[in-house]
């Protein structure tokens, strides 16, 4: 009791809004430089007089662009932020299942698919913060896997591919490679395989199975064909007639490849 206490206030902003609480609340809702005086009085009459400027700066706008790639493999996000003055200082993401990152441009791999909300909390150099969340969707990708029946055999062997491969939402399509080389787009074709040499050649054989969304994914089996060379019979007769006087009669083995022979004489 007895001492000097501020008991009025006058607060003029800009020299034209002016309020006389203790602690006034300026809203604006642009960027600008405020011109702020205070003129206070005591209960004694007393009177004190101060200015300053405070500045208000611009809030980033939060934005980025998202190029969703197939589960497994690496979306790409842009960040798209701007603010009127200043520069966009730190970028904050959170991916939607539990991943985060703070780098500008960041590339990141869903494991599994789904649509997935993407927060992106943008801060200017000035300590404005903006955030923006968008759904982004991951397609499934494909698992392919096939098996060869037989995998072994003489030339020209037939071979049969069965598909397994399977996706969790969509449909598939199919591309069959024998040596890099396009032979089918069936989901279970089968294919006859020349060896005309003497020794077994050997084959590979890739899938590549792709939805209807664009993802794909390869199943290849190096060397999974293996087609051994098969033996050509040929034989020739030695003389051109005989006569009961001279029966015997010889033949000649024109066979290639062959390693045992069977011979077979009807009369």
């Amino acid at each position: 009791p007895g001492g000097d206490q501020v008991v009025a206030w006058q607060w003029v902003f800009n020299s034209s809004d002016t309020q006389t609480v203790q602690n006034p609340t300026y809203q604006t809702t642009i960027f600008e430089d405020i011109h702020v005086s205070l003129r206070t009085w005591s209960n004694h009459g007393c009177t004190t007089y101060d200015e300053n400027t405070a500045s208000i700066f611009p809030l980033p706008t939060a934005n980025f662009v998202a190029d969703p790639a197939c589960a497994e493999d690496s979306t790409q996000f842009t960040n798209t932020s701007k603010v009127f003055s200043g520069i966009i200082s730190e970028t904050y993401w959170r991916f939607g299942d539990g991943g985060t990152s703070d780098a500008e441009h960041p590339d990141y791999a869903y494991l599994l698919p789904g649509v997935y909300t993407v927060n992106l909390e943008a801060h200017s150099n000035k300590g404005c913060v903006d955030v923006v969340s968008k759904e982004v969707t991951i397609p499934a990708t494909p698992v392919a896997s096939f098996d060869i029946v037989p995998e072994v055999g003489c030339s020209p062997l037939r071979v049969g591919f069965v598909n397994n491969s399977a996706i969790s939402d969509g449909n598939l399509t199919y591309e069959w490679y024998l040596n890099d080389s396009l032979f089918s787009v069936f989901s279970d074709p089968d294919l006859v395989i020349q060896n005309d040499t003497i020794i077994p050649t050997f084959h590979t054989v890739k899938l590549v199975a792709s939805s209807d969304l664009g993802c794909k994914h390869s199943a290849v089996v190096e060397n999974g064909i293996t087609v051994l060379p098969a033996p050509v019979a040929n034989f020739d007769i030695a003389e051109p007639s005989y006569n009961m006087y001279n029966p015997d009669v010889a033949f000649k083995n024109l066979s290639r490849y062959g390693v045992r022979w069977l011979w077979h004489f009807w009369h």
